[in-house]
């Protein structure tokens, strides 16, 4: 398999924003959109978003998110949506522990915040089978 590197730098997250798209109706939920930028295989792509969806009530170092698909911009060729899913993770949890720090408060929500905090990634894409060398 042949691989390319996608280099994503985000810069900004839209905490527990109030128009959101991804989330069930029926469920209690966060939900923040994130801005950042992707070079893949040359071609730079953004400003692009992501929707991050947190369950209400839930610890944002540990337990599961729901991370939205790729924008369609860039969904049309090779991808790696579980190191895209890694990445962005890690981003929506260091933006949260840099921004937000209640010391022991608990039951506090906040809505509608802008946070600004730049982070680079880069990972891995398989783009195919190529013959061995």
């Amino acid at each position: 398999m042949a691989t390319m590197k996608a280099h994503i730098k985000f810069s900004t997250m839209f905490q527990d924003i109030q128009d959101y798209k991804m989330t069930d109706p029926g469920e209690d939920q966060m939900v923040s959109k994130i801005v950042f930028s992707l070079e893949l295989d040359g071609s730079r792509h953004g400003p692009l978003f992501v929707e991050v969806a947190q369950p209400m009530g839930t610890d944002y170092k540990t337990e599961p998110l729901t991370i939205g698909p790729l924008p369609l911009e860039v969904a049309d060729g090779p991808w790696n949506q579980e190191a895209f899913t890694e990445v962005v993770e890690e981003y929506y949890r260091s933006a949260l522990e840099k921004f937000i720090r209640f010391g022991g408060a608990s039951g506090v929500r906040m809505r509608n915040n802008m946070l600004s905090f730049v982070k680079s990634y880069e990972f891995d894409i398989e783009t195919g089978w190529s013959p061995p060398p």
